[in-house]
């Protein structure tokens, strides 16, 4: 949710290709906000609700995206904005409560999904995971001092806790065998 006022961001291929659509909590008032070619999904409100994180291309929902790269657009599609990648895919953004990171899932350098973060400020980007981990789907905690995520180890799926810098890393829940 975010967007003022009770919006939900989602993606949909009502239109005929994956996009990402906003609408009120009430389901009044859909609206289509990118018409990217190869389709878009995985919506992710900034902190002041003004804008969304998104990837594409998305045809379908599904594990992972490779060739996938992040944009931010505004909420009526206006400033669309591709955020630097690199080859491999990236995918999962979340967005940092203070609004500086976007945390996200990357298949680059090693096609190993990986925890990365990218800052907004200088366009930096820091692998957050550990050289041989499988870690998807970050998500931060709400003052902003945990990234929660999932990790795949030796075939056991579990969930996770780290510092923003990638520190700390710290099961959460999960079998630990």
């Amino acid at each position: 949710m975010g967007g003022g006022a009770g919006q939900i961001a989602f993606a949909s291929d009502r239109s005929g290709t994956t996009q990402i659509w906003v609408m009120n909590v009430d389901r009044t008032d859909p609206r289509q906000v990118t018409d990217m070619p190869e389709g878009a999904c995985q919506p992710a409100w900034s902190p002041d609700g003004a804008r969304l994180v998104f990837i594409s291309p998305c045809i379908r929902n599904q594990e992972a995206y490779p060739g996938a790269g992040m944009f931010v657009v505004n909420l009526d599609g206006s400033e669309l904005t591709p955020l630097p990648t690199v080859p491999g895919g990236d995918y999962d953004p979340s967005w940092s409560p203070d609004g500086k990171y976007i945390a996200f899932t990357s298949l680059r350098n090693s096609g190993r999904p990986r925890i990365y973060r990218l800052n907004l400020e200088d366009g930096t980007v820091e692998r957050l995971s550990q050289q041989y981990d499988r870690d998807l789907q970050p998500a931060w905690s709400p003052d902003g001092l945990k990234i929660a995520f999932a990790t795949i180890n030796k075939g056991v799926q579990q969930i996770w806790t780290m510092n923003p810098d990638g520190t700390n890393q710290t099961v959460f829940y999960g079998n630990m065998n």
